[in-house]
């Protein structure tokens, strides 16, 4: 059972404003240099430019955020580290399992967007380490999928947004609103399932603890098996989140 969390909805629309501020900012530098990637590429630099308008501003506001509220990342991630090693274990094992029902998820959506003629798409992040070649590169990638998108994404979905909608007495709008908005940030037609039955297990776990470090390494796993099967095979069908 979830504990009441204090936030101030003006505090949530300036993070919010500020994230999509920080996207926005970046398409449109990436449109006055006259960056267009063609399909099926990526544009290292931008990628990386992208990742910190979105992971590195993100980390910022949230940092903002739990300032406003006067609290510290330990309240907020998770304030009952005496359960440290259950936390984990969860966590790990929900990654794992998450791992494997967003894989068969993946493959049902491919057949079904093969029939209808749509070529299933990586994402972005999963074709940028397809043509990585250089291990700073590569080590970029993994600090990005494994630490700090999954701190960044759990805080603002299961952490903040979640909560908020639940406060509000809507508890199903809550679940199924921000998982599916999780799923659509990462803008992927293929893993959009995928990533709203994740994020639907993300908050379930969350509610089952009351500790964001669960989700947090449940995230964190997921995207390190992810990462570890697409540098040793080249490719793969589930995208990270």
């Amino acid at each position: 059972m979830l504990t009441v969390k204090p936030w101030k909805i003006e505090s949530i629309l300036q993070l919010l404003l500020g994230v999509f501020g920080s996207i926005t900012f970046t398409g449109m530098f990436a449109g006055a240099l006259g960056y267009k990637a063609e399909p099926g590429q990526i544009d290292h630099v931008m990628m990386m430019v992208g990742a910190i308008s979105v992971h590195g501003v993100g980390l910022l506001w949230l940092n903002w955020f739990i300032k406003d509220h006067q609290l510290t990342w330990k309240q907020v991630i998770c304030d009952r580290f005496s359960r440290l090693p259950a936390m984990i274990l969860f966590g790990v094992t929900a990654g794992i399992t998450g791992f494997y029902v967003c894989m068969y998820l993946g493959g049902v959506i491919a057949r079904v967007l093969i029939h209808f003629t749509v070529e299933p798409e990586a994402q972005s992040t999963v074709i940028a380490l397809q043509s990585s070649i250089s291990l700073p590169w590569i080590a970029f990638f993994g600090v990005l999928s494994i630490v700090l998108a999954p701190i960044v994404e759990e805080i603002v979905f299961r952490g903040i947004l979640y909560p908020m909608v639940r406060q509000l007495g809507h508890p199903r709008m809550a679940l199924w609103g921000t998982s599916i908005l999780f799923a659509a940030s990462h803008a992927n037609l293929q893993a959009f399932v995928p990533l709203t039955a994740l994020a639907l297990g993300l908050t379930w776990l969350y509610n089952r603890t009351d500790c964001l470090l669960a989700p947090i390494l449940a995230h964190s796993t997921f995207n390190a098996i992810n990462f570890a099967l697409t540098i040793h095979f080249g490719a793969f069908s589930t995208a990270g989140s």
